[in-house]
């Protein structure tokens, strides 16, 4: 999807936006200003196309947070798995949320997005440059070029058979969970403790394990195949000073799981190794945490320890 048709000199061509088809969309200039999880972000139009709306919104990234980023990881080499995860949990362009957008009090459905994003020229990174459908779009909604812009554009059909007469426009944006990346943590014996420390908050956390005992578990998807899959694995029960939710701690298994082995002896793919989601629990009650999956239980675990909080709250806005 491109975000317009048109070309980098503005001056010379007609701003035009589409969704569905060849004809132009009609654009309500809105220039909606508002505040949300930190940052100044804005709607500044929106297209009545004839298959659907098109929603353009737009994040100011700070120059300054973008120069901070780009010092620390001013790298050539390619990134350990590990040190990857860390870059793109601290890039300031990496935004993960949700846009949910009503006409006339009736909800629509997301069918496609894209984000592109604005560096100031002076901050951009050796060899690199910024995307060139992002100059058109500065200069038509008057975005400062010293500043960093994350662009987002939305395209929601319509849910009528025919565009409706639009009385009323709604959104509301909602951040999706954050995670860190995960840290190797020496978890110890029963009756252990260890300290570990959220790198969202920076509290400190007090592990202690309250149990550990080994497991078995019975597949259901092997009937019709003669591979043999792991059943065996570690689980691990524990506590946490001062305690936090269960869905903002994940506590898993550094190495995958064994992969599954054929009557011959060969082995097949992963079917496992993911990062554990976190699981529910009531307040007060202990933490649980599995580790891979194996063909006989492990001697030792290399855990590793992940957290994260709620994102912040959703915000409505009425742009008309």
């Amino acid at each position: 999807m491109n975000f317009h048709e048109t070309h980098l000199n503005p001056d010379t061509a007609p701003w035009k936006v589409t969704y569905g088809s060849s004809r132009a969309g009609k654009e309500l200039s809105l220039n909606h200003t508002f505040r949300w999880c930190g940052r100044s972000w804005q709607i500044p139009a929106v297209y009545l196309c004839g298959k659907g709306l098109v929603v353009d919104l737009v994040a100011e990234v700070d120059p300054e947070q973008i120069a901070r980023f780009r010092k620390k990881w001013n790298h050539t080499e390619k990134l350990c798995p590990e040190a990857q995860q860390q870059m793109d949990f601290e890039d300031p362009f990496i935004w993960n949320f949700d846009a949910a957008v009503s006409v006339n009090g009736k909800p629509l459905t997301l069918e496609s997005g894209r984000s592109i994003c604005w560096e100031p020229e002076e901050l951009l990174a050796k060899d690199c440059e910024n995307d060139p459908e992002c100059a058109p779009m500065l200069v038509h909604y008057g975005l400062d070029p010293k500043k960093g812009w994350l662009i987002n554009r939305f395209c929601y059909p319509w849910v009528t058979k025919r565009a409706p007469t639009v009385k009323t426009i709604s959104a509301e944006l909602a951040r999706r969970r954050l995670w860190s990346p995960a840290v190797p943590v020496d978890v110890p014996a029963v009756g252990g403790s260890v300290t570990v420390t959220s790198p969202i908050t920076g509290k400190a956390h007090t592990l202690h394990v309250t149990d550990c005992r080994e497991e078995t578990i019975q597949h259901t998807f092997t009937e019709e195949t003669d591979a043999e899959f792991p059943t065996c694995r570690t689980c691990l029960t524990y506590t946490l000073t001062p305690d936090l939710p269960g869905i903002d701690v994940s506590l898993s298994d550094r190495d995958p799981d064994d992969a599954p082995r054929s009557s011959s002896g060969e082995t097949g793919g992963i079917i496992g190794g993911e990062e554990a989601p976190a699981l529910p629990r009531s307040a007060g009650n202990p933490h649980v945490a599995y580790s891979a999956l194996r063909f006989a239980p492990a001697e030792s675990i290399r855990w590793k320890i992940a957290f994260s909080r709620d994102p912040h709250q959703s915000v409505w806005v009425n742009l008309l």
